[in-house]
């Protein structure tokens, strides 16, 4: 084999320097690939939209385990310089079943991430079928709404069972299908207790012989498929988000680096003190009183002079819809919802930090493929007491290469879980 022949052909302490360049080149390309992608988060959190995401439990035991498996490796190359087989062998095996153990956290991360709504490339709000868009549920005759929290009817929040109930009813529209189908209807106690109503015209839809009517009239295809987006919302649990779980504890969304609150349905900058650096930076004239006001790097100046702003109140308006109140000394930026623009940007915006997410991990993941099959590799080699006093150069090329994955995966979930 050629390797044998290189390795014949020159000294060993040439070899061990050659085969260990081979994979700290492959390890510094890598490093730049995660570099430019996390240079790329950074400028994604800032431009518009951005979704602060909790990465899912899976994802913390796989930090644990890789932790624990670059140990195990460790003691094998110290067996290995002790000239004892057996302890080689039992390391080395058990640092590949943690890195399978870390692939089953990794698959159970990921089906986390698709339960809680974050797809690898999908957008924030559910524009398809949003709850109340179009079409509301009634429960007796009376409107169940929904907040972008949860249900309520009378003021009242449905409670689980009650949800279940809803979600039920509305699976009988949209079945298991992920479009519109065109078959008949089979509504089962239609109206006993829910119906559907169309929010345009407080109609009742209602349900013969596998067709469903509003004001007289069999819908069109478009209103079917309206018909079918909601109720697939609704029994999905993706009323108002594509995300699933509590705004604020599972996930919250910022606006050009700034977290925003939410409320009823609404977004709202936050009511806060501005930052030293965020004072500085704003300069504005304000019209006041008759007189024209320069206001500057936290200063504010009348006809080219100074002003004391202990004794000072004004109304400021910057970019991006925020209005600042600056009031005896103090700069607050006031609640503000977002404007007309900005929603229209939100209903349209991906959910590009659950992308990143995605994309970082399915990286590392291909690496820890690579990294499986050296340690399957070193195992096999254990076993035939390759590795020994004289020889641990393997188990020292295969541990660098281990050892980065797992320093890559712990700079990966502090990276995602804390500044992502």
């Amino acid at each position: 084999m050629m390797k044998d022949v290189v390795k014949n052909s020159m000294p060993k302490k040439e070899y061990q320097k050659v085969a260990k360049q081979i994979v700290w080149v492959g390890i510094i390309a890598s490093v730049m690939l995660y570099a430019g992608f996390t240079s790329a988060v950074f400028v994604s959190m800032m431009d518009k939209f951005w979704v602060d995401i909790k990465l899912p439990e899976a994802f913390m035991l796989s930090t644990i385990v890789i932790i624990a498996s670059s140990l195990t490796l460790f003691l094998a190359s110290f067996f290995a310089k002790k000239g004892n087989k057996k302890m080689v062998i039992a390391f080395v095996g058990i640092t590949f079943l943690l890195g399978i153990i870390f692939s089953i956290s990794q698959f159970k991360g990921w089906g986390q991430l698709v339960a809680d709504g974050n797809y690898i490339a999908d957008k924030i709000f559910f524009d398809y079928g949003s709850y109340g868009n179009q079409y509301t549920v009634l429960k007796n005759g009376k409107e169940i709404t929904h907040d972008g929290y949860t249900y309520f009817i009378d003021g009242q929040a449905l409670s689980e069972a009650e949800i279940e109930e809803l979600k039920r009813f509305s699976y009988q529209v949209c079945k298991d299908e992920l479009a519109l189908r065109d078959v008949p209807y089979s509504i089962e106690n239609y109206g006993k207790p829910f119906s559907i109503q169309n929010v345009a015209n407080n109609e009742v839809v209602e349900f013969k012989n596998g067709i469903a009517y509003l004001g007289g009239d069999s819908l069109t295809f478009s209103q079917r498929n309206e018909l079918f987006k909601f109720s697939f919302g609704v029994y999905h649990d993706m009323p108002f988000f594509m995300l699933k779980g509590k705004y604020g504890e599972d996930f919250s969304i910022n606006l050009n680096g700034e977290k925003l609150d939410f409320e009823n349905r609404k977004l709202y900058f936050p009511e806060r003190v501005l930052t030293e650096d965020e004072i500085n930076r704003i300069k504005k004239t304000v019209f006041q009183g008759g007189k024209e006001y320069l206001i500057s790097k936290g200063k504010v100046y009348l006809d080219e002079q100074e002003i004391d702003i202990a004794n000072f109140e004004t109304y400021i308006d910057l970019n991006k819809g925020i209005q600042v109140h600056l009031k005896n000394g103090e700069w607050t930026q006031l609640r503000q919802e977002l404007n007309t623009i900005q929603y229209g940007e939100f209903y349209q915006t991906g959910n590009v930090a659950s992308s990143y997410v995605w994309i970082l991990t399915i990286i590392h993941f291909l690496h820890l493929i690579i990294g499986l099959i050296v340690i399957l590799a070193l195992f096999i080699r254990a076993i035939k007491g390759i590795y020994n006093k004289e020889n641990q150069l393997g188990l020292i090329v295969g541990g660098i290469f281990w050892h980065f994955l797992g320093a890559l995966w712990v700079y990966l979930f502090v990276f995602l879980q804390y500044i992502h």
